[in-house]
């Protein structure tokens, strides 16, 4: 049977989940399939690229310090169908929204993922200013083609929740949930958001632009209250790790929206959700509701009993959770 192809970058993810401890050469060497003169020049390959890699054959290896944050690094074997089929990292935008959309209005196809260690024009929802600290947290933009007919909007944002709050998750073990519409939290404290918007490219064909912040190591600019990653697990958590699982959930979840499965998109995010049983305040248009959240669906919203007993649903797009 022909041998894979070995990477570099596989080295690299394998260390990555070592944090600082040291991997054997054996271990390493049975781990990825190859010999030690393979693993030693990949591991001087990593240092060339500006990896912090300490060690040798005799001793191991361990990643020590801060690793490049690399495209090619987040995209190798990553396993997603569409998600991530182009990664971009970037230094500074604007906004990865305003990246991806450009770029899908040129025609590139849907998958795209954009990150940003900085961006200088963040946003959320309903056009509110969103800034983080450069190079600490998760910033990034994916570019989805919708199925036909096109469904609302708060379709993609709840399935984008649930796909973060699982890669958390997974990646972390910390019990991430979901404040609707598109707050993911935990431990009662907003630890990432989700900004979904509508574009068209060149053929005027319909495009999603998810735009996703986790906060991993910093709250951002002038949201002191909001948790990150870090502060809760209480240990380090690598960006690229934590990317990968991410984007192997949208995936995931954007099969569940091309799928029509919305069952199972909505009992998911009813298991992750904070507010369900919950009384809440919603906010319309200026017009303030309070009641108690009788239900959710991914499809029409959230239901409240109102103080009155009269039952309303309100679509996720539409209004803002107060309290």
């Amino acid at each position: 049977m022909a041998r894979k192809t070995f990477h570099h970058f596989e080295l690299a993810l394998y260390l990555r989940q070592y944090g600082n401890a040291w991997a054997s050469e054996e271990s390493l060497c049975e781990r990825l399939g190859i010999s030690p003169p393979e693993l030693s020049l990949s591991a001087e390959n990593l240092r060339r690229l500006g990896y912090p890699v300490l060690g040798t054959d005799d001793s191991g290896y361990c990643l020590r310090g801060e690793a490049p944050f690399r495209a090619e690094e987040i995209a190798w074997n990553l396993g997603a169908a569409v998600v991530g089929s182009e990664v971009q990292v970037h230094d500074e935008v604007t906004s990865t929204n305003d990246v991806a959309r450009q770029t899908g209005a040129q025609g590139h196809p849907p998958g795209l993922v954009v990150f940003a260690q900085l961006q200088t024009r963040g946003r959320g929802r309903f056009g509110r200013s969103w800034q983080s600290p450069k190079g600490k947290n998760l910033l990034f933009s994916v570019l989805f083609s919708p199925p036909e007919p096109v469904p609302a909007t708060s379709l993609v944002t709840i399935a984008s929740a649930v796909a973060v709050a699982e890669g958390i998750r997974k990646q972390t073990g910390l019990e991430a949930r979901i404040r609707w519409p598109n707050d993911v939290m935990v431990n009662g404290k907003k630890v990432a958001g989700i900004l979904v918007e509508s574009a068209r490219d060149s053929d005027r064909r319909n495009l999603w632009v998810l735009g996703v912040g986790i906060n991993v190591t910093a709250s951002p600019v002038g949201m002191a209250s909001a948790g990150t990653l870090a502060s809760e697990l209480g240990a380090a958590v690598d960006r690229v790790l934590l990317a990968r699982a991410v984007l192997m959930e949208l995936d995931r979840g954007y099969e569940r929206i091309e799928m029509g499965n919305h069952k199972d998109i909505s009992e998911r995010w009813r298991a992750l959700s904070t507010i369900l049983g919950e009384r809440i305040t919603l906010q319309r248009a200026g017009q303030r509701f309070s009641g108690r959240v009788v239900h959710i669906s991914a499809r029409e919203g959230v239901t409240l009993q109102l103080d009155d007993g009269l039952l309303a649903t309100f679509p996720g797009e539409e209004v803002s959770l107060v309290t």
